[in-house]
């Protein structure tokens, strides 16, 4: 590999970015068609590999951006041999037919990720001081401190909506009829945005900004099921859940089948016995409407009746328990069992808690005297733990090796580091009690400003689409991938060591057509009704701080005052256009050692409060960060911070095909596993020619 620059990275007249590879001998090449190339690459320095001249392969901190692909490697993956052999009227077979498929195509979502920090780089948080006092000068860490707080000004661009806290009696009647409460939150009657919802905002875009660590996160383990899946997690799942000889042509099942049972507050499987090498048997299918049906043999077998999907010919039937034998369910295989929110086979509950209650439900169910059919594998976590994934028919959900947090990079989740989004909004730490501490920043409600009224988009409840959300069984789209892979070489969650795409947030769309226009009565366990607020709605708000340094009150801001024309999410509905807000902050810094040493200003008490500029505290986290991470280009020139900038971008809702290019793909898309591009890709789609 040599040594070399990539520099003159620019849009050309037709809105496609090239560049040029700068060698050590100063001798300069054109950067090859089809590289992952950006503007924020400018100046940059890479490996590249050439071969008779021509560039071969180009390497930028470590990730390939460039790999020439042979005639030969084309021809093997854009074609696919058919041996179509028919006769034709004059009695021949034809030729072998040559059919041509398209290369892996990209995926849309209203949603995106902000990758994760570069080298896994995590920007340390400063010195906290004690909390006994307030500082004007923090002799102790060489910092100054300022106490005071921002009065912020929102305003919404599109309708929004944040659901009503219920009542008791309000939570009964939504326990009996399942009904949702449309009212906007409103406490006490009042129009309000919750500050558990702005401070939470704030801190994500804290986190990101400041470089810092990845979280918080639900380190859950997923649940699979691969039988007719396009990728490579097929294989994945045949392979862990049979064997199949060439010689004799038959599958082998590697799950075996047995009883769940309950003893006291634990769960165990007692096998079934084996009857001539065997502990199962499929059996002709009975038909049946429901997802699974459980009966008892006259001779002590059950026989599970699995649903009618597809064109199922057997139902599975299990020999009596082989009460010699006791399996332990650990707890954790209990709980992550009832988390798999996607195994509950009710697809009308629309909630993620409703189906995980379904799981609950059923554990329950199981009383001191009674057993449930199960089938199960047995299997070690990567921590040499003896697990097992149970389900209640054959070919069940299989327990993925790896969790989320597998897949976060060991420094992104460091419990001793203390990133700058701690240091501000307090840690509650797993390690040490020293290391727990209060928050430093207070945000309060967000009142409706006085003067307004009417301020519903419609004084009756309104209907949106059903909100469905991929989960991060979408691993296409939740890790890091080959922009180039095939989906028989997709990273999956069984894949060690490949990391989450970043920090997802939503794209801003116009709320065009966000209203449910189907038959409700087909859907209606899947709607929900709301009244949100109408855009240009005016809201004010307040965040205070106390004792926190030029560089963490910098953060607050630089968060909070986005550039101009680039807006926040709230609230619910985002998918579907609702919830882009924008925020105009005012800072205040009360000197409290004036504030006590005078009572009166004129005719006015004497409060210390001064209104300040916020530049010169947004320059002091921002040299701060770029201090950390040996960055010489502002902060919001970084390449990772680019794509933060895409996405909180409102003009993109201009670009012609805009709101088709951000809406959820349909289910049968899903199922192509396509790979979604990062957020520069997705816009500059529209530059291209």
């Amino acid at each position: 590999m040599e040594e070399a620059k990539l520099v003159n990275i620019r849009k050309s007249k037709k809105g496609k970015i090239v560049g040029q590879i700068q060698f050590s001998d100063g001798k300069k090449m054109s950067i090859p068609a089809g590289a992952l190339i950006e503007e924020s690459l400018n100046n940059t320095k890479c490996e590249v590999k050439r071969k008779d001249g021509s560039v071969v392969s180009i390497m930028v901190e470590g990730k390939e951006i460039y790999k020439r692909i042979s005639s030969e490697s084309k021809v093997k993956s854009n074609t696919v041999q058919h041996k179509n052999r028919f006769r034709n009227r004059g009695g021949r077979s034809s030729n072998y037919q040559r059919k041509t498929t398209p290369s892996m195509r990209v995926s849309k979502a209203p949603y995106n990720f902000i990758p994760l920090n570069d080298n896994d780089k995590v920007v340390q948080g400063q010195k906290r001081p004690d909390s006994d006092c307030y500082y004007k000068q923090d002799n102790v860490n060489g910092l100054r401190r300022f106490n005071g707080y921002v009065d912020c000004k929102l305003e919404t661009i599109t309708p929004l909506y944040i659901r009503d806290t219920y009542t008791a009696e309000e939570l009964k009647k939504k326990e009996d009829s399942n009904k949702d409460n449309p009212e906007f939150f409103s406490p006490a009657g009042a129009i309000r945005i919750p500050g558990s919802s702005l401070r939470g905002m704030t801190r994500t875009l804290v986190e990101i900004m400041s470089w810092g660590k990845f979280g918080p996160f639900e380190d859950k383990r997923l649940f699979y099921r691969g039988l007719a899946d396009i990728s490579n997690l097929e294989r994945e799942y045949q392979n862990n859940m049979s064997s199949y000889d060439r010689e004799t042509r038959k599958s082998t099942y590697k799950f075996n089948a047995g009883y769940l049972k309950k003893e006291g507050f634990n769960y165990y499987i007692i096998p079934g016995k084996v009857e001539n090498g065997k502990q199962f048997r499929q059996i002709a299918k009975r038909d049946n409407d429901e997802s699974f049906v459980v009966e008892r043999q006259n001779d002590g077998k059950y026989l599970v009746i699995s649903g009618n999907i597809g064109n199922k010919k057997h139902d599975w039937l299990i020999n009596e328990p082989d009460f010699k034998q006791k399996i332990p369910v650990s707890e954790i295989d209990v709980k992550e069992y009832i988390l798999d929110e996607n195994r509950y086979e009710d697809k009308n509950k629309k909630d993620s808690k409703e189906k995980c209650d379904g799981n609950l439900l059923r554990l329950i169910s199981i009383s001191k005297d009674k057993m449930t059919p199960c089938f199960y594998v047995l299997w070690k976590d990567d921590k040499g733990r003896e697990r097992v994934s149970f389900g209640h028919t054959g070919y069940f959900r299989l327990a993925f090796q790896y969790t989320i947090g597998d897949h976060i990079p060991a420094e992104l989740k460091k419990e001793e580091i203390t990133d700058m989004a701690e240091a501000i909004f307090g840690k509650v730490s797993k390690v040490s009690k020293d290391d727990t501490f209060a928050s430093r920043v207070f945000f309060e409600d967000a009142f409706l400003e006085p003067g307004q009224s009417n301020v519903y988009l419609s004084e009756q409840p309104l209907t949106p689409k059903i909100l469905s959300n991929p989960k991060p069984t979408t691993f296409q789209h939740y890790l890091e991938q080959d922009p180039n892979c095939s989906q028989r070489s997709l990273n999956h969650w069984n894949n060690q060591g490949k990391s989450i795409r970043g920090n997802k947030l939503y794209w801003h769309r116009k709320a065009s057509d966000w209203k449910f226009e189907g038959d409700k009565r087909k859907s209606e366990k899947q709607l929900t009704s709301i009244k949100p607020v109408k855009a240009n709605t005016k809201f004010m708000f307040k965040i205070r701080f106390e004792n926190l340094s030029e560089a963490e009150l910098g953060a607050i801001l630089f968060a909070l005052d986005l550039p101009k024309g680039h807006y926040h999410k709230l609230g619910m509905g985002k998918p579907l256009g609702l919830g882009s807000v924008k925020i105009m902050p005012t800072l205040f810094i009360i000197d409290r050692e004036s504030r006590y040493n005078r009572l009166f200003n004129g005719e006015k008490w004497h409060l210390g409060i001064e209104q300040v500029e916020t530049k010169e505290f947004k320059e002091a986290f921002e040299k701060y960060v770029l201090e950390n991470i040996n960055s010489s280009v502002p902060l919001w020139d970084h390449k990772r911070m680019k794509q933060l900038k895409t996405m909180l971008d409102w003009s993109n809702t201009e670009i012609n095909g805009w709101h088709e290019e951000t809406e959820y793909l349909a289910l049968s898309e899903f199922k192509k596993r396509q790979v979604l591009p990062r957020p520069i890709e997705v816009k500059d789609k529209f530059s291209k020619d």
